[in-house]
């Protein structure tokens, strides 16, 4: 599901021109779990001639694999706060090793993560936290949550005209208003944080 909605484009063309191909699902289930493992291993490849690209490809083809196994039904079963923690954890060991330089950097910064870190290490950390990194985390963690649909019902709720003095036509139209610039802040933002950023590579300079 995750791959399915973070990039449409480069997951429609992995499945429709590899996985689809190699036999997808339909040779049993030791092919799958081969399959899936070779189209995130050629994904990983794609993005750049590095191990850690590989390895980045080999860690999702392993998850997506164990996702089909017993565990995977198991797992499916949890209350789905805890299988988007689970989905969540996964992917951000995973853009470690997508974004290092080298599979030993990635170790360190992945013990960093899980609190394994020297005193130097936890100082630099320190360093690096300011209130504008605490602003963005912030932000970042609540607009992760299904605010949106919350808000969406609240409105729904709100244009109701046996629940609210208020004509549903003004209720939608203030919404939309904050909606639209929410976002223009955001993009705003956005723009002007990378504008004054001294080093900004291209994420795919490797390709």
């Amino acid at each position: 599901e995750f791959w399915r909605r973070w990039h449409i484009s480069l997951s429609s063309w992995l499945r429709d021109y590899l996985y689809i191909p190699l036999g997808g699902n339909r040779h049993g289930v030791l092919r799958t779990y081969f399959n899936l493992v070779t189209v995130f291993l050629l994904c990983g490849l794609w993005h750049g001639a590095s191990w850690t690209f590989i390895c980045w490809g080999l860690f999702h083809g392993f998850f997506l694999a164990i996702e089909r196994t017993p565990f995977g039904s198991l797992q499916r079963q949890l209350w789905s706060p805890f299988r988007y923690g689970i989905t969540f954890l996964i992917i951000v060991v995973g853009w470690v090793l997508f974004r290092s330089d080298s599979i030993g950097n990635a170790m360190s910064y992945i013990t960093i993560m899980f609190g394994g870190a020297s005193e130097s290490n936890r100082q630099l950390f320190f360093l690096y936290i300011n209130n504008k990194i605490i602003l963005e985390l912030s932000l970042a963690a609540l607009l992760a949550t299904p605010i949106w649909p919350i808000i969406s019902e609240w409105k729904k709720r709100m244009c109701d005209g046996n629940q609210s003095v208020l004509p549903g036509a003004f209720v939608e139209i203030s919404f939309e208003t904050c909606r639209m610039i929410t976002l223009a802040l955001l993009t705003y933002f956005t723009v002007i944080s990378l504008a004054a950023g001294v080093y900004n590579p291209f994420i795919y300079f490797r390709f």
